[in-house]
């Protein structure tokens, strides 16, 4: 392992996570203050989720065909420039969502950039460990941004875009030491060519079109739980929902990132990582039938606990199965295939949940989604064990 390296990726994730979700935060409390319509802020959140679901592909096959390194230094130079475009424009709601479409889309690039370049930095028997240590930095990172945006939203807005843009510009050299990556023979082929032999590649690999499709079938389930978990609490709390759907999400952050915890310290090692990736569907599914059965404060923190381990048994063992299994030259476009079937399915998953909670009584939706889950991802957790490559 190129110990130094690795901890600067580290730390290149954790500021542009900060800078990130301080930047989307404030983008979405200005649209709705500039509209005062919780309708741009929907809008905003389906723009956000539409670009990678349309570039993603395209942004795989160009780290693919560029190099994550040179990659990761574009993407960084083009998000600096989209902040730029915002501390003049952030008064207009249209220049806005515009702006928030191309944010999101280099955000996507670096993402994409940052695991196809892991694998070439940390050895395979340390890959499923840092891939856990990266995810717990997102979460500790991204934590404070959200408060601190709040606060200087009402103080100095132009400041907000200001941090975001000097964690992008702080980057920069630390991307310049990293070594450069690029070992396979790079495709002359067109991108779209190129975009087209990985899916070839995917139809030819049971592994993946199971690991995907249980992606697609996740997702599509609690993609747009948020429509439903909201007016659920609402109904059952009353006024006082926000403080118990809170705790829901505060002990869900606290449980996923111990899971990580554990995991980055060696201290659970797991080696079927789509198995691993099934269960923790599958316990997540169970966490919602004890939510949708017995709503109070102890089920809240019992079902929150279990969701929160489910996330952090997902995100390192999907991420490290295709780091170890696939050829390195397809790497950066299996990953962006990921991010349009995670986007496909979430924009499908809150047009479909929002939808039946408007239609059914939001507290049905619920069982039969914790129901429907803990059914299907039976079914995926035992087929898992025979798919999975060791």
């Amino acid at each position: 392992m190129h110990k130094k390296f690795v901890y600067l990726i580290s730390v290149i994730k954790a500021i542009s996570t900060f800078g990130s979700i301080l930047t989307t935060f404030t983008i979405y409390v200005l649209l709705y203050n500039l509209s005062k319509t919780p309708l741009l802020v929907g809008a905003g959140g389906i723009i956000y989720a539409v670009s990678p679901m349309i570039f993603s592909g395209i942004m795989g096959a160009i780290v693919d065909k560029l190099g994550s390194k040179k990659s990761l230094f574009i993407g960084t130079v083009l998000n600096i420039l989209v902040l730029i475009f915002i501390l003049f424009l952030y008064d207009s709601w249209i220049a806005l969502l515009i702006l928030l479409f191309f944010y999101s889309s280099f955000i996507t690039l670096t993402g994409i950039s940052f695991n196809v370049l892991i694998p070439k930095l940390v050895e395979k028997e340390n890959l499923f460990r840092f891939n856990s240590l990266l995810s717990l930095i997102f979460m500790i990172a991204g934590f404070p941004a959200p408060i601190f945006a709040g606060y200087f939203i009402n103080v100095n807005i132009i400041l907000i875009f200001l941090v975001d843009m000097a964690t992008y510009i702080l980057e920069i050299p630390m991307i310049a030491k990293l070594p450069s990556d690029t070992s396979h023979e790079i495709s002359k082929d067109s991108i779209f060519k190129d975009l087209g032999k990985s899916i070839k590649y995917i139809s030819e690999r049971k592994d993946l079109l199971f690991l995907f499709s249980s992606i697609f079938i996740v997702f599509l389930f609690v993609g747009g739980l948020r429509a439903v978990l909201i007016p659920y609490f609402s109904q059952s709390f009353g006024e006082s929902y926000s403080f118990f759907y809170g705790f829901y999400n505060s002990f869900d952050d606290i449980f996923s990132g111990i899971t990580l915890l554990i995991f980055s310290l060696g201290v659970i090692k797991l080696k079927r990582h789509i198995v691993a990736t099934s269960c923790g569907a599958l316990l997540f599914f169970v966490s919602l039938f004890f939510l949708s059965f017995l709503l109070s404060l102890p089920i809240v923190i019992f079902s929150a606990s279990l969701a929160g381990i489910s996330s952090g048994i997902i995100s390192p063992n999907s991420a490290t199965y295709l780091q170890k299994n696939i050829e390195e030259k397809y790497l950066g476009r299996i990953f962006g295939v990921q991010h349009v079937i995670v986007s496909i399915s979430t924009v499908i998953s809150y047009l479909l949940l929002g939808t039946l909670c408007t239609l059914l009584n939001v507290g049905l939706v619920l069982k039969y989604l914790a129901l429907g889950g803990i059914l299907i991802f039976s079914i995926i957790s035992a087929i898992s064990f025979k798919i999975d490559r060791t």
